[in-house]
Order: structure tokens, then C-alpha cells, then sequence
């Protein structure tokens, strides 16, 4: 298995998982993706299916990373992965209708299912015997929260996030923190000049990037779409993922695990432009809409995989204002991502109604999902709806929704009781972060 760039020519850039996972930006933009596809028959999927999700990991991380490890090693390395879980099935998932489940990928500690990429990345990391000066990652606050709680103690994290964007909960999640080797920025910009800022100073500092950038989500929700989908009924039954577009890593690890034989119908990405990038031939930037942000990153992944391997199209993304993408990629995405909005009255009903009926505590993004699920019910398939994060990180909202006050879960209680003051620098120009950061690497 060999990994390859996005924008350079494959001859040039092929490399193995520990360069992957490792990754440390060059000054050319690109992300690691996987050269090629392992494919699983029906019966292998079906062994998989009678497995945990430390054993169906092992499985999946072998066809990925071969030579990483034998698999009573890595075994251990991911049943200690699984013991910081806060569920013992790691990803619990709860029918919510006759062939409609909830993937619950938050049960960790800081509450969302970047947390446990974080873990997968720290684990694999000490397996390859990698020695990081440091990591660095953009993000609107789940991926930062969950990179300082795992990797804080292994080498300092640097997080930067934009300015004014994050709710109050994300931020103090971020800021707050009591691990002495965590350093966080607000930058000026949206979220994509945030990864910019965090692709540059992995670059110029020899940082390994922690956010999306890293393969390592894409293997983390991999694994998520197998266990998930096995659990539901595949390969007999297909399955259709509902999600939001904040996470859209999830949207290639559906695609690949469709490439490897998984039977995903297609997946189903709710708000922001996923429902004009399903339809129309061109696709404003990010940069020109007030929308919800689509991440270039997963974007560029994406069409990535999907037009197998071009890096024609890929490099399209920084020569215009606007993302055009040849005929040939809409045709291999379109069966496969339907996008859709629904709108906030929508969700929060929704919101309220799982409470009241079932007790389900879903966030607004949840929500969505659930709402966009429903009315994309298909006879002899299962629908999975993704919850990336506990429906109580954002307890204010919640409470204003639905009326109730449930217990806090441990992490969000102790945010609202803290009483640490922000640790937070304002950088409002690259050459000011660089002084920063190079004094955070003793430089």
C-alpha cells in the first residue's frame, strides 16, 4: 500500500503509510490519499462483520499499513486505544427506527469522533517509533480539543482556529485546557485560512499535522463506516450515511470503503454546498460564501479519490476563485454523494423531538442528518445517521430547544465550572505566529 500526493505527479510522491501519517506539508499544498484500493469479497465482510472494533480495526489498519506491525501488536496498541473509550462497543450504535441507526462516534473523553483519530494517531505513531518536534492543526474546536488531550504530553501542540468563529464551549474546550504543552492562535480569516496558516507552519517548523490534512482521519472514519455499516445489516443490506458537512473526511472513507466492496448505496451530506456541488458544474470558493465552511482539504480528497488519482482537477482548486470540476469526476460522485439542506426550524424540531419521544440527546448537526434521513428512506436499505459530538457539547443550545436540562456529561460540566482564565494569543499576521512558534520550539 502506497500513498499519494494530491497535486504532484504519483511517480514522484508515492509513499509509504509512516511518510503518510507523518506528514509534515512541503511548501507545495497537497494531502496523502491512498494510491490504490484493497477489495474485500462478500464473505470477507461478512467475517469482519463478528468482529470488535479492536479486532475490525486491526483488519482495516493491515490493508492500509501492512508492514506496520505484526497483529498481536497492534492488537494491544488498539485495545488501548478502545480502554480510553467511553463505551465498551466504542461506537454504540442506537436504533432510532426500523432500518434507521444513531452512530454514536463521540464516546471519548473530550466528546467528538476526532478524538478518537487523535488516539489512532498517537498510538500508530509510537508503533513506527515516530519521534514529532511538535504537531499543529487548524480547527473549529473538536479536533484542537481532542489533539491537546492526546498528544499534549508526547510533544507540544500548536492549534490554530479563526478568530470569533467558535461557539463558547469550543473555545474554552481549547483554551482552557490545563496541559502545560498546549499553545493556541486565533487567526484572522474563516476556517480555510486556518488550515492555510496550519499547512505553512508544518512546513517551515517540520511539524506533523494533526487536522484533516492528516490520512489519519480518513483510516479513523474508515473504520467507523465498516463497523457501522456491518453492524446495520451489510453486505446483505446497503447502507446510506447521513451526515453534516463540517466532517467530510467522512464522505472519502465512505467513497473508499465503497471502492473495497462495502455495499454504501450512497451518502447522504446535509447543509452548506454539499447540495450544490451534487448538482451544479461549478462551485463558488468558501472564500466568497458566508455559508457553513467546506473544507478544500476533504474537498480536494474527495475528488481525489473519486476521479482516480487526477491531479489535474485537484490542482484547480488554488488556479481559480471557483473549484471547476471536469464531467467525468461529477459522474463517479454523483451516485454516490447526494447533498441536501434542511433548515434550522426543521433541526431543531427534530432536536426536540428525539428527546421527547426517546430521550436521544442529538446536536443541531445530528439533527440535520436525522431530518435529511427521513425523508430519503429507501425499501431494503439501512440508513446510518453520524453523530460526530455529544449532543450536550453546546449545552445552551439544547436547553434553549428542547427546554430540558439533562446531566452534564464530565467533560461539558467541567468546562461551565472552570474558573482557569483563557490561554489564547491574538495573531494577526504569519511573521507574528512565527515568532511565537519558534519560541514555543526553543528556535
Amino acid at each position: 500500500m502506497r500513498y499519494a500526493s494530491t497535486r504532484t505527479a504519483p511517480s514522484k510522491t508515492l509513499s509509504g503509510f509512516s511518510d503518510a501519517l507523518m506528514t509534515r506539508a512541503t511548501k507545495q499544498p497537497g494531502v496523502f490519499a491512498p494510491a490504490s484500493v484493497p477489495m474485500l469479497n462478500s464473505l470477507e465482510l461478512k467475517a469482519l462483520r463478528e468482529l470488535s472494533w479492536v479486532d475490525l480495526s486491526v483488519e482495516i489498519i493491515k490493508l492500509f499499513a501492512p508492514s506496520l506491525a505484526k497483529k498481536e501488536v497492534l492488537k494491544a496498541a488498539l485495545q488501548a486505544v478502545a480502554n480510553k473509550s467511553l463505551h465498551p462497543a466504542v461506537i454504540p450504535l442506537e436504533q432510532i427506527g426500523r432500518h434507521t441507526w444513531l452512530a454514536q462516534g463521540y464516546m471519548w473523553p473530550t466528546q467528538s469522533d476526532s478524538h478518537c483519530a487523535m488516539e489512532l494517531l498517537r498510538a500508530l505513531i509510537d508503533m513506527i517509533g515516530g519521534k514529532p518536534a511538535g504537531f499543529v492543526g487548524a480547527t473549529t474546536g473538536d479536533s484542537g480539543a481532542a489533539a491537546i488531550y492526546a498528544l499534549a504530553d508526547k510533544a507540544p501542540v500548536i492549534t490554530v482556529f479563526p478568530h470569533e468563529r467558535l461557539d463558547e464551549y469550543r473555545r474554552r474546550g481549547l483554551t482552557t485546557c490545563d496541559k502545560q504543552n498546549s499553545y493556541v492562535f486565533a487567526v484572522d480569516g474563516d476556517i480555510d485560512a486556518a488550515f492555510e496558516t496550519s499547512r505553512r507552519l508544518a512546513a517551515d517548523f517540520g511539524l506533523v499535522s494533526y487536522d484533516q490534512q492528516n490520512i489519519i482521519h480518513v483510516i479513523a472514519q474508515i473504520i467507523e463506516v465498516f463497523y457501522t455499516a456491518l453492524s446495520a445489516g451489510a453486505p446483505e443490506r446497503e447502507v446510506v450515511f447521513a451526515y453534516t458537512d463540517p466532517n467530510a473526511s467522512l464522505a472519502t472513507a465512505a467513497l473508499i470503503a465503497r471502492k473495497m466492496g462495502l455495499p454504501v448505496r450512497f451518502t447522504l451530506a446535509v447543509g452548506g454546498l454539499w447540495d450544490e456541488f451534487s448538482s451544479r458544474a461549478t462551485l463558488p470558493s468558501t472564500r466568497d460564501r458566508p455559508s457553513r465552511p467546506l473544507r478544500p482539504v476533504n474537498l480536494e480528497r474527495l475528488v481525489f479519490v473519486a476521479s482516480g488519482n487526477d491531479i489535474t482537477l485537484t490542482n484547480q482548486f488554488f488556479e481559480s476563485p471557483y473549484i471547476p470540476l471536469d464531467p467525468g469526476v461529477f459522474k463517479a460522485i454523483r451516485p454516490h454523494l447526494k447533498g441536501v439542506r434542511v433548515s434550522l426550524e426543521n433541526a431543531r424540531k427534530t432536536m426536540q423531538e428525539a428527546y421527547r419521544s426517546s430521550g436521544v440527546i442529538l446536536d443541531l448537526n445530528a439533527a440535520e442528518a436525522l431530518e435529511a434521513a427521513r425523508s430519503h428512506v429507501i425499501d431494503g436499505t439501512s440508513m446510518v445517521v453520524v453523530q460526530h459530538a455529544h449532543g450536550l457539547n453546546n449545552p445552551a443550545i439544547f436547553r434553549e430547544v428542547t427546554g430540558a436540562s439533562p446531566v452534564l456529561p464530565q467533560y461539558t460540566a467541567a468546562l461551565e465550572a472552570a474558573d482557569r482564565p483563557e490561554r489564547l494569543v491574538l495573531a494577526r499576521d504569519y511573521k507574528t505566529l512565527c515568532e511565537h512558534i519558534s519560541k514555543i520550539m526553543g528556535r
